[in-house]
């Protein structure tokens, strides 16, 4: 299957591992990783006995919370236009949002998934006031590269770097299965200045999510007008980058790292990861995606 990404014009990224799906798939063996510190992809990737389906195993409703990050892998407060009055006059803050995400299969065959998050937000910061929800994110494997792990880990990387003025950027997202009813995602975003030699993080996300049965709507989503005044995500112990791990590291809540670490060939690669499970994009030296991997 060599159907050609969008936004990619000179190559077909290719997806590490025997169990890979979506629009930009190429079953091969070996991987373009092994320039670039390949030896945790190779260790983690699941045996081929005793497999589930990754994709059916991510499907349905979640309902979660979600906690935006800093540069530096610290949580991001929430604007004050959403942090109550009575919160503001004592000084504190809030770091967490609830959320509601459908993760839906594409059918076009290919096997992709798509992840709809919607965000519930007060109409004003009072928890009295009964909140409402609008679209925070839309990860599909329609618009980006797909590669899924054994352990149902998926990743999803841009298929090349976008220009937005004097800089290009680029996301790669993972989501790793924590039980048949609990997942944690994590997405980052980089970023390289235009006369600036290394890739750096620009931000990050981190989502606890459990399944549900419920539908968006229903009056059990809505707690304290959507004002979330806990911290069950953002105090949360921050990842620590596992040994033999190159490039710049950072922890995240819910024990997720990351790195940045160039590649031989002038590229990057960019890894997000959760203990020994990781999810990783390597683009090559026109930042173009060559491969993604989950494992």
């Amino acid at each position: 299957d060599r159907t050609r990404a969008s936004n990619v014009s000179r190559r077909v990224p290719r997806v590490a591992g025997d169990r890979t799906r979506g629009p930009n798939r190429r079953k091969e063996r070996g991987s373009a990783f092994s320039l670039a510190a390949s030896s945790e992809v190779q260790q983690t990737t699941s045996s081929t006995q005793d497999v589930f389906d990754p994709v059916a195993s991510n499907l349905g409703q979640w309902t979660g919370v979600l906690c935006d990050l800093n540069r530096d892998g610290s949580p991001r407060e929430l604007p004050p236009m959403y942090v109550p009055e009575a919160f503001r006059e004592w000084g504190e803050t809030l770091y967490e949002w609830n959320t509601y995400c459908v993760t839906r299969a594409i059918e076009s065959g290919s096997g992709g998934l798509e992840h709809t998050t919607m965000r519930q937000v007060p109409l004003t910061a009072c928890e009295s006031v009964q909140a409402q929800h609008e679209l925070e994110s839309k990860v599909s494997s329609e618009n980006a590269c797909l590669a899924l792990g054994e352990s149902g880990c998926a990743a999803m990387a841009a298929a090349a770097f976008t220009r937005e003025g004097r800089t290009r950027d680029a996301s790669v997202s993972a989501s790793f299965l924590d039980g048949p009813d609990r997942r944690i995602r994590a997405e980052v975003s980089v970023r390289l200045y235009d006369g600036e030699a290394d890739v750096a993080l620009q931000s990050g996300k981190v989502y606890l999510e459990r399944r549900t049965d419920l539908e968006m709507g229903a009056d059990e989503l809505d707690v304290d007008g959507g004002v979330r005044q806990t911290s069950e995500v953002a105090s949360t112990e921050r990842g620590e980058v596992p040994d033999g791990e190159r490039g710049t590291g950072t922890g995240f809540p819910l024990g997720v790292w990351a790195t940045i670490q160039p590649a031989q060939d002038g590229g990057v690669v960019v890894s997000i990861g959760r203990g020994f499970e990781a999810c990783r994009a390597l683009y090559d030296s026109d930042l173009a995606l060559a491969e993604v991997a989950a494992s």
